[in-house]
């Protein structure tokens, strides 16, 4: 709280007790006691506050997370926001610590600073397309699934959002591409593909056209 200089006599006193149980804002409740006469008061530092924060870890969406302030209190005091201090937020898109910056207006002063965590989205399911049959080749087939964000609307980018492996992807058959989460997403998604004989080859004509091993 400012550090409030009683001036007057026992009367104003009372004066003051009367005016700090009905005022909510630190800068209305000086400027009240300024205009009476009974105090003179120095500037809230915000390095004294305590604050709460209405939610201090997000999932990554890809848009600006900005937690609400739930209580900033300064020696029992509540500082309202827009009279008291203004709000702004850094580092608050991607996956990592997000910062937010309380700044003091009127009669606070400096700043005071603060996190909160925004974690990597999980891959599902649904994010990751089905991949269609492969014909046999004799190399390593590396099919690329379409990895999509519904949430966000987005088409998801390979070495920035996730990266891919392959496994039995090269003799006809089944193979299998795994989707692994980078950056803003975790997790792990894989999905089938089938090799099978090439369209006129000897084995494709030994097994009746039916591209089945």
């Amino acid at each position: 709280m400012s550090r409030l200089r009683v001036l007057g006599s026992k009367l104003a006193v009372a004066a003051l007790v009367l005016l700090l149980s009905a005022t909510a804002s630190a800068a209305t409740l000086a400027r009240q006691c300024g205009a009476f006469g009974i105090v003179t008061y120095d500037s809230i530092p915000m390095t004294a506050v305590q604050v709460e924060l209405e939610c201090s870890e997000f999932t990554y969406s890809g848009f600006a997370c900005r937690p609400g302030i739930k209580s900033i209190v300064c020696d029992g005091y509540t500082l309202v926001a827009g009279t008291d201090y203004t709000i702004s937020y850094s580092d608050n898109v991607n996956v990592g610590t997000a910062i937010i910056t309380l700044t003091g207006t009127n009669l606070c002063n400096g700043t005071y600073t603060t996190n909160f965590t925004i974690r990597s989205k999980p891959l599902t399911e649904g994010m990751v397309g089905a991949i269609g049959n492969l014909p046999y080749t004799g190399k390593a087939q590396t099919p690329k699934p379409t990895v999509t964000d519904a949430e966000r609307g987005a088409t998801l980018r390979e070495g920035v959002d996730y990266t891919l492996s392959y496994a039995n992807n090269a003799a006809i058959g089944e193979g299998t591409v795994t989707v692994t989460g980078k950056g803003n997403y975790t997790g792990s998604i894989a999905r089938a593909f089938v090799i099978e004989p090439s369209a006129g080859s000897e084995l494709e004509e030994r097994l009746g056209g039916a591209g089945k091993v």
